[in-house]
């Protein structure tokens, strides 16, 4: 039932509102007196200034936090280098260990980067919960504009506030920490590019004089802490970078999915469904065969969707009177799924002259690609299949004439290149930034078909060629490196530049692959066609 302009006036009375917005209540509450309740106005007028009376005005309480304590609270579940997490400890420290009312916007932006299913929203919470603040989401991928954000007033019909004003509406404090995730949506997809959402988080007086678009009067969001989410930091524009606190949240290793498994997603899947344990009393075996086979991306989402799908099935059978499994065994887990996804149209399982893997980056984290090399007699030169000339065919460009210029040095006759043509075959988007980080593994590709020798199908490499022959360093190796973990890669060619980034590895990766460093590429060669 709406409140009585007489209400609304007493209430307006409790709060310490601004000047502006006062005089913005005073003037409603005065165009709806003697107006019917049922009226579209009064209902309309109603609305609004509920809204905007349930905004929290008043100051921000102060906050103090306990720097100790701050490492125990912010532990990260995933693999991440120790730096980065003293990094973040330290920001928090420094803002928070003497008592602030505000001052926030001035301090530099938390960005947590990393592929789906990472824990980035995980981590935006647990920041919260170390600052003693409350923490609200909003997801920026379920908006087609900004007006999702900041709100609109609609030529049909009723306005309505923007995710902002709802997420301190609903935290009940203006120094509330607000995770905006998946910034990356809105660069790609706004017609602005998300440059409001980047204007408003990263500039001190956009922040000071936010503006709702629904309810337009003034609030100032310098006590909030906005946290960022999104899939990798080259999303956000350069001019940013000395704003940001970089957080990477690079990805799982197997063991450490294997007890995320268990401990928080299983018992979580198994009430939702209503199943006690004994209904899914899944094996240990069972588990590494999901984790394994069915969910080899970096996070958690897939294996959490997988799992979901096996539960609602055994829930299922109940509903209709039949036995759950006596227990949940691998068998089991393959009836229930069906064929795990890393079989279907891949070429992980074959073996023959002309193929190598590499390690591919993407906003997804990294993925082990295959490359193929066919001889075409009767033909020169080479061909991509699909005639994909972009920046993949730049990379075979490079390789192709590599292994021209240096024939002799390779054992390869000119009647090999001159007589005969090489066309190559990936499924790498024409548009990913990370291709040259697959020219060892083209290389290796092509001099393999030239020599007619395989390449061990457990090795993967990574790495960026000159056309002189030097091997030059990749950026995120560590992502690189968990993915060729997840997909059973046990050795591995990397640029030599790349070594200090090894001393970050965790210690279960380390001791389960072996890793190369090579600072030419007739050194990968040697190694990978041995």
């Amino acid at each position: 039932m709406p409140l009585s302009p007489e209400d609304l006036q007493k209430r307006l009375d409790t709060l310490d509102l601004p000047q502006e917005a006062t005089a913005t209540a005073r003037a409603r509450v005065a165009s709806i007196q003697g107006t019917e309740s049922t009226s579209l106005e009064y209902v309309d007028t109603h609305y609004y200034l509920d809204h905007l009376l349930r905004l929290p005005w008043g100051d921000a309480p102060a906050t103090k936090v306990d720097p100790l304590t701050l490492a125990g609270q912010l532990r990260m579940g995933h693999y991440t280098p120790e730096f980065v997490q003293e990094a973040l400890v330290e920001f928090l420290a420094s803002a928070y260990s003497q008592p602030t009312n505000g001052g926030l916007a001035r301090l530099p932006v938390p960005v947590l980067a990393g592929p789906e299913g990472t824990g980035k929203r995980t981590l935006g919470r647990k920041i919260g919960a170390a600052i003693g603040r409350p923490v609200e989401v909003v997801d920026l991928r379920l908006m087609a504009n900004d007006a999702g954000l900041f709100g609109a007033m609609s030529e049909r019909g009723r306005g309505q506030p923007g995710a902002i004003v709802n997420a301190l509406q609903q935290a009940d404090r203006r120094d509330a920490v607000v995770v905006l995730a998946n910034l990356e949506w809105a660069i790609r997809t706004w017609e602005d590019h998300g440059l409001s959402v980047i204007n408003l988080v990263f500039n001190a007086s956009e922040r000071a004089r936010f503006r709702d678009r629904f309810l337009d009067v003034e609030f100032d969001l310098g006590s909030v802490l906005f946290v960022i989410t999104t899939n990798a930091l080259d999303f956000l524009p350069p001019e940013v970078y000395s704003k940001v606190l970089p957080v990477e949240c690079t990805g799982y290793v197997a063991a450490r999915k294997l007890e995320l498994l268990e401990e928080q997603l299983l018992p979580a899947l198994l009430a939702k469904h209503g199943l006690a344990a004994d209904d899914f009393d899944l094996q240990e075996d069972a588990a590494t065969v999901l984790v394994k086979e069915y969910a080899h991306e970096a996070g958690v989402a897939i294996l959490e969707a997988v799992l979901d799908e096996a539960c609602r099935k055994v829930a299922a059978g109940k509903l209709l009177k039949k036995p759950p499994p006596e227990r949940i065994d691998p068998e089991v887990v393959r009836e229930l799924l069906g064929v795990p996804r890393k079989y279907l149209g891949t070429l992980d399982q074959l073996g023959q002259p002309g193929m190598a893997k590499g390690i591919l980056g993407s906003i997804e984290g990294a993925s082990v690609e295959m490359l193929e090399v066919a001889t075409v007699p009767g033909s020169r030169g080479f061909t991509v299949a699909g005639q994909q000339m972009d920046e993949m065919g730049r990379v075979i460009d490079v390789a192709y004439n590599f292994v021209r210029s240096r024939m002799t040095e390779l054992d390869i006759s000119a009647r090999q290149l001159y007589e005969y043509g090489y066309t190559f075959n990936h499924r790498i988007a024409g548009d990913n930034r990370d291709a040259p980080a697959m020219s060892l593994a083209v290389l290796v590709a092509l001099v393999s078909a030239l020599r007619d020798k395989l390449v061990d199908p457990e090795l993967a490499l990574t790495g960026d060629m000159a056309l002189g022959g030097k091997v030059l360093g990749v950026g995120g190796l560590d992502h690189k490196l968990l993915a060729a973990h997840r997909h059973g890669i046990r050795r591995m060619i990397i640029p030599r530049a790349n070594e200090p980034d090894l001393d970050d590895l965790p210690d279960s990766l380390a001791s389960e692959m072996s890793i190369v460093t090579v600072g030419d590429v007739e050194q990968a060669l040697r190694i990978a066609l041995q």
